[in-house]
């Protein structure tokens, strides 16, 4: 397994369990359950948690991808400032998801202040995701039709090319050459 291989493994938890964790800790505050608002805490605080192997692992990450064709370094670039700023709130978030845990008596209050955690690490980390996405993905890529364009293209050149000794017209029919 290659670092490209261990960051794809692992980013992924910090992202979903953000996600996760929000949605439990809205359950919670409509059913007014403690159980899932436990849950929801205890998510985030593994999310938290997660974040940390996601964010140092992707350094060894990029040295794998980096000279790969089609990978732009403002790509790189771009995750690597989103998933800094996520994974700082994340492990934020897993902090206090763990006072909350810890400290009982405090719980509701803390429950307050990460539900704006939540709501923020959950957008972070789905921005993070995006970008680096988008430095493998470039169909995704906004604003680009690169992965239109290339396939597009690669079609166009198929049909350009040769088949069997034969080769297209002006009006685009098959004509044969004899060797």
């Amino acid at each position: 397994m290659n670092p490209a291989h261990l960051h794809l493994l692992v980013n992924h938890l910090p992202v979903i369990g953000s996600i996760g964790a929000l949605i439990a800790l809205v359950i919670s505050l409509f059913w007014k359950s403690e159980d899932f608002q436990k849950a929801a805490l205890v998510i985030a605080l593994v999310a938290g948690l997660t974040a940390i192997p996601a964010y140092f692992s992707g350094e060894s990450a990029e040295e794998v991808v980096e000279d790969k064709p089609g990978v732009e370094e403002q790509y790189i670039e771009e995750h690597e400032e989103a998933a800094k700023i996520a994974g700082i709130v994340a492990v934020l978030s897993g902090i206090v998801a763990g006072a909350g845990l810890l400290l009982r008596e405090r719980r509701q209050t803390i429950t307050v202040v990460a539900t704006v955690l939540f709501v923020a690490t959950a957008g972070l980390m789905a921005r993070a995701g995006n970008t680096g996405g988008q430095i493998m993905h470039p169909e995704i890529r906004q604003g680009s039709d690169a992965g239109v364009s290339e396939s597009t293209s690669r079609a166009e050149d198929s049909e350009k090319a040769p088949v069997n000794g034969e080769e297209k017209s002006e009006k685009g029919e098959r004509e044969e050459h004899e060797e």
